[in-house]
């Protein structure tokens, strides 16, 4: 409270002449809370320039609303195993960044920690990686945009590890990256034929869509993908030298014990092969 003392002196006709007064101020109490932040971060592009991220902590009903729909996903059974959630913010950037975020604060080294993330554009929550912590208590991922990110750390006792989702497919007529798209549909849209390239981790699949149903052919994977192509012509398919190849005069299939794989659609002249691990291929026949 502030108290001030006034007299009346140049009044000479008013009553209260020369009489002091006091009025006490009082000042309400407002607490003004600065963000916890339980995450720290850093990012760089593709280039390796700082991208000056910064991560605030998510809280009240925006809150209680992601961890709501990331609950309906099933990528996790309960709220309570988030860790934390956080929303980041960095200059803007083209393709990748590479973001390590600091979890000291709710792991310890060695642990596993689950990285998910919401696209605010898709509306949808995206598995990003999981990750050990390291000696310095943190973990990498890598991001083509930021918005809510989640950490789940993995507790012995806890059941998410059962409910890890595997990591994302990426579909392209070519070589896809995780910035192509997760809908193998847009492709068979954009590209007008039914094959096309899949990418699974690190695993490049020639697909093709048929009789409305996706079949994916991995490369360097020769004697599993001999019995799924038996399977899936229903055994058109003959060696020729080292090689086989099957075809219902639709879709024409080919692999090799080097690793290749390959696909013709028929119908629609397109075509796709992988012939090393980073190498993909597609075009029409010619």
């Amino acid at each position: 409270t502030l108290t001030i003392e006034y007299k009346y002196l140049d009044t000479p006709q008013n009553d209260y002449q020369g009489a002091t007064f006091s009025a006490t101020v009082g000042v309400d109490t407002v607490k003004v809370e600065t963000p916890n932040t339980s995450i720290k971060v850093d990012a760089t592009d593709s280039q390796g320039n700082n991208l000056n991220a910064t991560a605030s902590n998510i809280t009240g009903e925006e809150k209680e609303k992601l961890l709501t729909s990331l609950e309906e996903t099933g990528y996790i059974t309960n709220k309570n195993e988030v860790d934390a959630l956080i929303e980041v913010e960095s200059d803007d950037f083209e393709n990748l960044a590479t973001t390590t975020f600091d979890v000291s604060n709710i792991a310890k080294t060695g642990d596993t920690v689950v990285i998910l993330h919401f696209d605010e554009e898709k509306q949808e929550w995206e598995y990003i990686g999981t990750e050990i912590v390291n000696a310095e208590g943190k973990v990498i991922g890598d991001f083509t945009s930021y918005s809510p990110v989640a950490f789940v750390v993995v507790k012995e006792d806890s059941t998410f590890e059962n409910i890890i989702p595997q990591p994302k497919k990426y579909y392209a007529f070519g070589l896809p990256t995780v910035a192509s798209t997760i809908n193998y549909n847009d492709v068979i849209a954009s590209s007008g034929g039914n094959v096309f390239v899949q990418l699974e981790g690190e695993q490049l699949s020639v697909c093709m869509y048929i009789n409305n149903t996706l079949e994916c052919f991995k490369y360097n994977n020769y004697d599993e993908e001999v019995e799924h192509l038996k399977q899936v012509f229903n055994n058109n398919c003959k060696f020729s030298g080292t090689y086989l190849d099957c075809t219902n005069n639709v879709f024409y299939c080919i692999t090799y014990p080097n690793g290749f794989v390959g696909c013709n659609d028929i119908s629609n002249n397109t075509n796709c092969h992988i012939d090393a691990a980073d190498s993909a291929e597609c075009g029409n026949i010619q």
